[in-house]
């Protein structure tokens, strides 16, 4: 792997500002701590098509005022795989150390959204431990993709019947409405075995996609990619790795001046989800959450009086056995000798 170095056309002032008012950002995610940003994901993605012979590690969160994504860390590698990723998650905490002051800090945010790739869950598990890969959650729209892929195997009407089915495995609002949810798709599965595979692959990842294993605020989709089209539409593709560092640092400045501009009251900001909006989105996940516990609360009450009612009868059964013995044993001692 090969580390960027930028070129020095700025001044070491102007670098160093970009340097920490990034990692201020992400100190500031801080679950721990309750700072403004301590109730955003840190979204993590790989662009592709950005640099030639290499691949772009992105990070990135949300900021609820500006109501846009903001860019924390870039680094490019050769490969996306497990050491790569681990090294960009040292360097970013390397950054926040430096800042921060603490020689042990660790990046601590609600959670992360990636995709599936096998090297995000290997990395976080490696640099943060089972509590960071215990985070981790993925992109619904990943999930949407393959629904829609597989549907084509199928006939039209099948299709149809296996793409409400996947939707009910997402979005179902319990544990146990999910598994109900599991339990149709693979009575589907058995007489499809075209989507099997498809479903067994999933299920085993039910508790990073499944709303069901979600906190009602846990975004839906991996906003990095909003991100990487940002960074389309101001940079260019499949340039040298000395034009892309050139394009970072054109893209830091950019935000950070955005972000200068926004505090001083100069700057409007994005036009995506308002707090208000997503307190709002928040509330109607939180709505579903609680009719589906109520569910099951109605079901295990179910349980137990049933339960009950068949251990009241075996002892009402139990009793009149025993009553009727007493009076043949009385019967027995009143009869004539």
């Amino acid at each position: 792997m090969r580390v960027r170095q930028y070129p020095h056309t700025q001044s070491v002032q102007r670098r160093r500002t970009f340097h920490k008012s990034m990692a201020k950002m992400a100190l500031s995610m801080d679950r721990d701590r309750k700072k403004f940003l301590s109730n955003e994901y840190a979204f993590v993605d790989v662009k592709h098509n950005r640099c030639r012979d290499f691949k772009a590690v992105t990070l990135w969160t949300y900021h609820p005022a500006m109501r846009k994504v903001v860019r924390l860390a870039i680094m490019d590698v050769e490969e996306e795989n497990s050491d790569n990723l681990t090294t960009f998650w040292l360097l970013f905490n390397g950054m926040l150390r430096e800042v921060s002051g603490d020689d042990q800090y660790l990046f601590n945010p609600t959670g992360f959204i990636s995709d599936e790739h096998h090297a995000n869950f290997h990395a976080i598990y490696r640099v943060f431990g089972s509590g960071g890969k215990d985070r981790i959650r993925t992109c619904e729209f990943h999930y949407s993709q393959t629904v829609q892929r597989h549907a084509r195997y199928l006939d039209p009407i099948s299709g149809e019947e296996f793409k409400h089915l996947a939707d009910n495995m997402l979005t179902a609002p319990s544990r146990t409405e999910l598994d109900t949810a599991c339990a149709l798709m693979c009575a589907f599965c058995n007489d499809h075995v075209e989507v099997k595979p498809w479903f067994t692959w999933w299920y085993k990842r039910r508790e990073h996609i499944c709303r069901a294993f979600k906190l009602t605020e846990t975004p839906h989709s991996n906003l990095a990619e909003v991100g990487h089209s940002k960074m389309a539409s101001l940079g260019r593709q499949h340039v040298s790795l000395l034009d892309a560092a050139r394009d970072d640092v054109i893209f830091a400045l950019r935000q950070h001046k955005e972000m200068t501009k926004f505090a001083a009251g100069g700057h409007t900001g994005g036009t995506g989800a308002s707090m208000k909006s997503r307190v709002a989105r928040s509330y109607r996940e939180g709505m579903k959450k609680a009719a589906g516990y109520a569910q099951e609360l109605d079901a295990a009450v179910g349980q137990i009086m049933n339960t009950m009612c068949a251990y009241q009868h075996t002892q009402c059964t139990s009793l009149t056995k025993d009553a009727k013995r007493l009076k043949e044993r009385q019967c027995r001692s009143l009869r004539p000798q």
